[in-house]
């Protein structure tokens, strides 16, 4: 097995290629690969994390999860998906911008919120004056 290693600041990501041939680039869509990348990746090697998190299926594959990780470490978020079944990144992004909104505006996110929209005071009167006000468009 080679070693793959990209680096970023302060990060540093690597794959492990099992055919024998070296590649500096995760960029080879054509071979399999998952194209130009501006986010951070981990490798799990020793499946640590992967176990950590409870998504080691059978102690031998990760399962498909994402983790919405707030800035004081918290989770706040976990989907975790069987094998075949993929991801929607423009649910995290809510979810994502949901956090945020609460943070700043103190205000809780009905379902189905999305960034721009109303959101409620988290009380039983907030919860009231947002149906009375947004019910048609539940």
């Amino acid at each position: 097995m080679n070693l793959v290693t990209k680096s970023a600041i302060d990060f540093t990501a690597s794959a492990v290629l099992s055919d024998g041939e070296i590649v500096d680039d995760f960029c080879l869509i054509n071979d399999g690969g998952i194209g130009e990348v501006s986010y951070t990746l981990v490798s799990d090697i020793k499946k640590s994390i992967s176990r950590d998190y409870g998504v080691l299926h059978d102690d031998s594959v990760a399962l498909r999860a994402t983790f919405v990780i707030d800035d004081k470490f918290i989770v706040r978020h976990q989907s975790i998906n069987d094998l075949p079944l993929g991801r929607n990144i423009d649910e995290f992004i809510r979810i994502v911008d949901a956090i945020n909104h609460n943070k700043e505006h103190s205000e809780v996110c009905p379902a189905g919120w999305k960034r721009g929209k109303p959101a409620m005071q988290a009380s039983n009167e907030g919860v009231a004056d947002y149906l009375n006000s947004y019910s048609e468009e539940l």
